[in-house]
């Protein structure tokens, strides 16, 4: 009876059919409706302005298998997004690559207001190459979970922050991997790896960050007030050699950031500002700079 009872819900399962999707066939595409959407293939587009894809209603779910968003075409002076939510609720974002634009995957514009988005996940995406930033998020419930963001910058000519995950609002950043983030080419400019803004309770745990550049100044993981935040289990190290007179591995501003069983190694403060909650391991070596190259470089 058992045995039958495991067979009948087996095959039960696999006669399931696979979530329905909406595919997106061409870029720029406005998504407007609610619903679930899919790539038809690997898309690219040469936009400089506007979003490669926008999500402009509320409870999309985007999943793009792992195929990518390419903006590469534009310059390096691109202010084009590839993918962008406003104030919308319930917007999912999975399994994007996301390539070549000013900012890689936007959602949420103001946390603080009465509009601000709740219910924004941004899982398993991989945002490369992008020039300014990897993912923003601003938004009163908002997850950041399995996403790589690797070689974020370089190419910019802006002198603003260069930062791969900013998240404003109660947000969770979790389980994510920054490598190689660049200030931009023969400009001075301060790369943050993780920065969280106004955050009231949001964890920022499990994060590997890794491979920050900056002549000016360099901090792994920045938490921001008004708010407070946790940060458990973090690994952050600088690698590149660097003369940034700020070389921070863990830095609170006008925040309360709880430090519970992170690691730092290459900076030159591991901790500024921060409650030390016990178990943090820092490794306060900063590596002799400026050096002669940027190597490892995705382009």
């Amino acid at each position: 009876m058992f045995k039958n009872f495991l067979g009948a819900a087996a095959v039960a399962l696999a006669a399931t059919p696979a979530l329905a999707c909406t595919p997106v066939a061409s870029l720029p595409a406005v998504l407007d409706a609610p619903g679930n959407y899919c790539l038809a293939g690997d898309l690219s587009t040469a936009i400089s302005q506007g979003a490669a894809i926008t999500l402009a209603s509320d409870d999309i779910h985007l999943d793009c298998g792992g195929l990518k968003i390419e903006g590469s075409a534009a310059a390096a002076t691109t202010s084009a997004t590839g993918i962008a939510a406003g104030q919308h609720d319930n917007v999912q974002v999975w399994r994007c690559t996301v390539q070549g634009f000013r900012t890689g995957i936007v959602a949420g514009t103001d946390a603080g207001g009465g509009n601000a988005p709740v219910g924004i996940v941004l899982r398993s995406n991989r945002v490369i190459g992008n020039h300014a930033g990897g993912i923003v998020v601003a938004a009163r419930s908002a997850l950041v979970r399995d996403n790589q963001v690797l070689d974020t910058g370089y190419t910019s000519t802006s002198t603003d922050p260069v930062v791969a995950i900013r998240a404003s609002g109660t947000v969770d950043v979790l389980s994510n991997q920054v490598d190689v983030l660049w200030e931009p080419e023969g400009v001075f400019a301060p790369v943050i790896g993780i920065a969280v803004d106004g955050s009231q309770g949001g964890v920022v745990a499990d994060n590997q960050v890794r491979g920050l550049f900056s002549r000016v100044s360099r901090v792994g993981i920045r938490v921001s007030g008004p708010g407070y935040a946790t940060l458990q289990r973090n690994f952050v190290a600088a690698h590149f050699p660097s003369p940034a007179s700020n070389d921070t591995a863990f830095e609170c501003v006008d925040a309360l950031g709880v430090l519970d069983g992170n690691q730092a190694a290459a900076f030159e403060t591991g901790n500024s500002g921060c409650r030390d909650a016990g178990g943090n391991i820092f490794t306060e070596t900063k590596a002799a700079g400026p050096a002669a190259a940027k190597p490892g470089v995705v382009r």
